[in-house]
């Protein structure tokens, strides 16, 4: 301290006027005095709204480091990275114990807020031309740019002269207003739009078609760039296949004037005569197109073609179709497809010879032409026996028998062409199996490491996609550790006159590479450790696209930002330490959502729910939504807390009021009522992304009102009652779509326990279990499988639950032959009391027509007791149905009818339900 300060400033400036090109040091020579001296200290000048210390660590620099020109000149690029500086100077001064690091930053105004003068009309477009967003860096070098942007727009929507005025209002304390003002004026206007022949002489437009634009209309760009074309188009759509148009315009003129030359040519009258016509729509889509691109006399030829081979796609492969044109009264013509589709044979066998050491049954799956079954629409297509010849050869490659070829296929027609047998003739060849695996080349990763991501292994048949695919991985994990730029190289050896090989793995690592400082933007109400807790990387880890990708996809799911997106700081720098941006775009984080519906138990029903996704910029979530129908109203206010205590799971909190009637759906009397209030806490967590555990403390208030005695079994039903409870819970879903499943399981288990150790008023345990599954029979037929079981006990003599956490069976979701709720035990006056044991089974097999209809048939079958039933006393109800769905974004509304199977006296027949969402 007591040391003489040199102040004398380095005559050489380290880095002069820094934009985001941000080259190297200015005037290198001049200031090679101070590379290697240590660096003294820094300060930052210019500094408005960024933080100091956010600056500083971007600098990234220790007392005593040595001034190297690379990491100066990386410090740079990062503070120009954040776009938050206009420009970056550094100053070096030199000091008795060493260089003093003066930063001279000039900083962006934050853009508070954008004040909009422009027509309603335009404001989409003009807001799209428009670079700045609030809260965001306000770079007033980019001004002129939006007004030349929009002045194109406005020249281009025939306004010749508009008026644009794009300024920044209000600048104070590093922030900063913009006005944007728009008076487009009056636009130009066609003064003449005429239709010519090609001699010239004005004609009228046949079939009701017209210009793109007419006289008095806007002078817009696009109409006179793409006129002819629409006009065109718009003609050939309506039969004229041979019309050809151009236009000639002065649209720059005070009087601005537009010709279309048209040549029509005949009328063209298109029928379809002879056979079945198909019931894809496709053909005549594509019969169209052929015929509005119209090339000559050869193009109903062409579009016959087409035709023909969609009815061979159908199976039909002997049809024939020919186009021909024939003139017709007044100049018109007529294009006549005549369609003999002839017989459409069902495939009757399917058979693979020569197959010894594969069995016929691994490949026949692999085939697009399949034996006709009741399962199966075996229809012959021999335009794809030829793909069907290289799916198996291409499947013996991959077993090992890299010499396999099959033959032409043979067709066996019957003699009245109802039915084919198709035969694939195999010559299998020698089969090759692995000798040995090695992998070379490696100077930085371990053999130990790599090894296990090699599948193929010795003495297993030796199959190329394997390899290849091994060697991909490979160069996956290379690059997880830092290697991008490794190269792999796959090497095969043949001994044994090719029935053994040895592969060897031959890999060049090249320089490792490191993630350096990741910089991130966009964050304007969310907190910085929100997003940082789902990049998880962190300086210094390899330089890993797929782990950054995996970065962006969490970062999406919050559900606050609707853009995540990391790129280099410097997409040419090859240097061992990159830094990257993370640019963030913040969704919108409040949300209002109501919604209304029928149901055939509690008929009219609607929501509305209040939402915000971001509070306090934590990612926390509150909501509050009011439900009501005819049966119940309730109020449920839910707040979520992400990774509570820096752990990974969440914290949800609900509090819920409601007040739920329970009605006899045919009788309409009420069962009972409840008045409920409560809390309900708990942390919950997802795992592998398809298990979900949660555990929930939950109190209720409840007041039984109004109930019927034939629903009462214990004291507790009658009057308030207060539960304390905890449900631990966890369930497996691994199906392909939560809304329509083809394929997967979902499963789970709950048990509900309330103690009076807890502060309950009564002591009772609740164990719910369930399980579904989707099995794909074939591209349009699902397998649906489910089943239920719970068992509940209460303390007390009578052992029974409280009527509000029963068991209930009947109606849409279970048994669906029975009303809502009116299977299982029932008081004296037959109002159903619920149960304290449940058993439930459904299947369902699940039809796609296509246009988002799908057929069911379905069987339900499952009871309700008061204590488990022996099993020769389990009397399982049963009934069987068809129903109807058609597919919504949010689930399919459903309507079933299904019938009793064992029908007792006094009961109806069967039961409609109309519902949103599948049964299970």
């Amino acid at each position: 301290m007591g040391e003489s300060v040199n102040r004398a400033k380095v005559a050489g400036v380290l880095m002069v006027f820094l934009m985001i090109s941000c080259a190297a040091f200015a005037r290198a020579g001049e200031t090679s005095a101070l590379v290697g001296r240590p660096i003294a200290g820094w300060a930052f000048q210019g500094l408005v709204q960024f933080p100091a210390v956010e600056a500083e660590d971007l600098a990234g620099f220790a007392v005593g480091e040595p001034l190297d020109r690379a990491r100066l000149s990386r410090a740079i690029k990062r503070l120009m990275a954040t776009g938050r500086f206009a420009d970056v100077r550094v100053e070096g001064e030199e000091e008795a114990g060493g260089t003093r690091l003066v930063f001279r930053v000039t900083e962006h105004p934050i853009l508070r807020k954008i004040a909009w003068d422009v027509p309603l009309s335009m404001r989409g477009e003009i807001e799209r031309r428009v670079p700045f967003r609030t809260n965001g860096a306000f770079d007033s070098r980019i001004v002129p740019r939006a007004e030349r942007r929009i002045v194109s727009f406005l020249r281009g929507e025939g306004f010749a002269s508009p008026v644009v005025e794009v300024r920044p209002v209000d600048e104070t304390s590093g922030s900063v207003d913009l006005q944007v003002r728009i008076v487009p004026g009056e636009p130009m206007r066609w003064a003449g739009v005429e239709v010519v022949d090609r001699s010239g002489t004005k004609v009228d437009l046949p079939g009701g078609t017209s210009p793109p634009f007419g006289m008095g209309t806007p002078v817009r760009a696009a109409d006179v760039r793409h006129g002819a074309e629409k006009l065109q188009a718009s003609l050939r759509e309506r039969g004229w296949y041979e019309a050809s148009v151009s236009l000639a315009s002065e649209a720059d003129r005070l009087d601005p004037s537009a010709r279309f030359t048209v040549e029509t040519g005949p009328r063209y009258d298109v029928r379809f005569e002879g056979g079945i016509l198909l019931d894809d729509p496709r053909w005549r889509e594509e019969v169209r197109r052929v015929l509005t691109d119209w090339t000559g006399p050869e193009t109903p030829g062409d579009a016959a073609r087409v035709l023909e081979r969609y009815y061979r796609e159908a199976g039909y492969p002997f049809s024939r179709v020919e186009g021909k044109t024939d003139p017709v009264e007044g100049g018109a013509r007529r294009i006549v497809f005549h369609i003999d589709p002839g017989p459409r044979p069902r495939v009757a066998d399917v058979r693979v010879s020569g197959a010894l050491r594969i069995g016929p049954d691994e490949i026949f799956p692999l085939l697009s032409v399949q034996q006709d079954r009741w399962t199966t629409r075996g229809f012959f297509d021999p335009g794809r026996l030829e793909e069907d010849a290289e799916t198996i050869r291409a499947f013996y490659r991959s077993r090992g028998f890299l010499s396999a070829e099959v033959g032409v296929p043979s067709v066996d027609v019957s003699p009245d062409r109802s039915s084919v047998s198709v035969e694939f003739q195999v010559r299998e060849g020698e089969r090759t199996f692995v000798r040995s695996v090695d992998l070379t080349g490696l100077v930085w990763n371990s053999r130990v490491e790599l090894l296990p991501h090699i599948q193929t292994r010795p003495e297993s048949p030796y199959e190329e996609e394997k390899a290849e695919e091994d060697r991909i991985r490979l160069m996956e994990q290379l690059a997880r550790k830092g290697h991008l730029q490794a190269t792999v190289d796959l090497l095969s050896t043949f001994f044994d006159d090719g029935r053994s090989v040895g592969i060897t793995f031959d890999v060049d690592e090249r320089e490792a590479r490191a993630l350096g400082r990741i910089i991130v933007l966009g964050l304007v109400r969310t907190r910085r450790p929100v997003a940082e807790r789902e990049i998880r990387l962190k300086e210094g880890d390899p330089y890993d696209f797929e782990g950054l990708l995996l970065a962006e996809n969490r970062l999406r799911r919050l559900g606050i930002f609707s853009e995540a997106r990391f790129h280099p700081v410097d997409p040419l720098d090859e240097s061992p330490v990159r830094d990257v941006v993370l640019s963030l775009k913040e969704a919108d984080a409040g949300t209002v959502e109501f919604g209304a519906g029928y149901g055939d138990y509690e008929r009219w029903r609607g929501m509305i729910e209040v939402s915000h996704r971001n509070v306090g910029g934590w990612n926390r979530r509150v909501s509050g939504r009011l439900e009501a129908s005819t049966l119940e109203k309730r109020l449920l206010l839910t707040g979520r807390e992400p990774r509570a205590f820096e752990t990974e799971y969440d914290l949800r909190v609900q509090g819920v009021w409601e007040e739920t009637e329970k009605r006899n759906i045919d009788t309409h009397e009420t069962i009972y009522k409840i008045r409920r209030s409560g809390v309900a806490a708990g942390p919950e967590g997802t795992y592998a992304s398809v298990w979900k555990a949660s555990l929930t403390y939950q109190y209720e208030n409840t007041t039984i009102l109004d109930i019927s005695p034939g629903a009462v079994l214990s004291r507790e039903d009658e009057g308030r009652l207060g539960v304390s409870s905890l449900t631990p819970a966890l369930f497996l879903d691994l199906r392909d779509d939560p809304f329509e499943p083809r394929r997967g399981l979902f499963a789970g288990a709950s048990v509900k326990g309330a103690a009076k150790a807890i502060g309950s008023e009564i002591s009772f345990y609740k164990l719910s279990t369930q399980a579904s599954a989707y099995i794909p029979l074939t591209g349009r037929v699902v397998l649906a499988v489910g089943g239920k079981w719970g068992r509940g006990k209460a303390s007390g003599e009578d052992r029974n639950l409280p009527v509000f956490d029963r068991f209930f069976l009947g109606g849409r979701s279970s048994v669906r032959g029975f009303s809502q709720d009116t299977l299982g035990p029932k008081g004296t006056d037959g109002t159903p009391s619920g149960g304290n044991v449940i058993v439930q089974g459904n299947v369902e097999l699940r039809w796609s027509l296509g246009r988002e209809f799908q057929v069911v048939a379905f069987a339900d079958a499952g009871n309700v007791w008061l204590v488990p039933p022996a099993a020769s006393d389990l009397k399982l109800r049963q009934s069987a149905g068809v129903g109807v769905r058609y597919k919504t974004p949010v689930g399919p509304l459903r309507l079933d009818y299904a019938r009793k199977i064992d029908r007792e006296p006094g009961e109806s027949s069967g039961e409609w339900h109309f519902s949103l969402g599948h049964a299970f």
